[in-house]
């Protein structure tokens, strides 16, 4: 009817005004490694907006678990407010670290979530960086066939199995670490072509349990472009949809 479908449209741009008011606030805040206390409230505020007007995300739904499917790339999480690249979990601080986080993204397909995080170190780039130094190597005759590929990062992928439980829940299971080299060293030497690493993993027997090896978070917010999630020690995870690559292609 038209009044069914006026309600429809009134809440389609009451979430769309929503989720723009989410991305124009996270464009500065770095996935929120640059937020201020204020920032991550507001952010907090908005998404909590945002999951109470959105339809309720369940699992028994093909359609939810199909839309769950793809490459999301992180936009924000109240994890890195810290400071700490471990966020809400202990890690190093991030002003104390010679590595620069680059895109993170998750990548999910039927069997596997895969979490990937791109990499870069301040020790690779500039002037006097490792690229600048093989550069500068006597008899070096390298073809700059790399100048357009990016500066030399290291990207890891950590494969974990996943199911999704009513209504909302997931839960991963950590499997394996991979490590690919990316980019060009100071425009010279290509690294795309140099193969995957495999991290070697402990024998079966010698493993942690299983749930010991995961964690679960709850997807509170989900359509075609944007979901949001709450972790099981509480943290805002904002990503949206990567609609320029497929889950094979990172």
């Amino acid at each position: 009817s038209c009044v069914t479908d006026f309600f429809r449209l009134e809440k389609e741009d009451l979430l769309t005004k929503l989720k723009n008011e989410i991305l124009s606030l996270v464009a500065s805040l770095d996935r929120g490694l640059a937020a201020s206390a204020n920032e991550a409230e507001r952010v907090d505020e908005l998404a909590k907006k945002l999951e109470l007007e959105g339809a309720a995300v369940d699992f028994i739904s093909s359609e939810s678990r199909e839309r769950l499917r793809g490459n999301w790339r992180l936009i924000y999480t109240s994890g890195f407010t810290t400071g700490s690249l471990g966020g809400t979990r202990p890690g190093p601080l991030a002003a104390f670290t010679p590595l620069a986080l680059g895109q993170v993204f998750q990548r999910i397909d039927t069997q596997h979530l895969d979490n990937v995080v791109e990499l870069s170190s301040y020790l690779l780039q500039g002037r006097d960086g490792f690229g600048a130094t093989l550069a500068r190597i006597p008899g070096a005759n390298w073809q700059n066939t790399a100048s357009k590929d990016k500066a030399p990062s290291l990207r890891a992928s950590l494969r974990h199995t996943y199911k999704v439980e009513e209504p909302n829940k997931v839960t991963i299971t950590f499997e394996s670490t991979t490590v690919k080299p990316i980019g060009a060293i100071g425009g010279f030497l290509s690294l795309n072509g140099l193969p995957q690493i495999d991290i070697p993993r402990l024998p079966d027997f010698l493993q942690p349990p299983a749930p010991l090896r995961s964690a679960t978070f709850k997807v509170t917010f989900l359509d075609d472009v944007f979901r949001v999630t709450r972790g099981d020690r509480g943290e805002l995870r904002i990503y949206t949809k990567d609609s320029d690559a497929s889950p094979g292609a990172l």
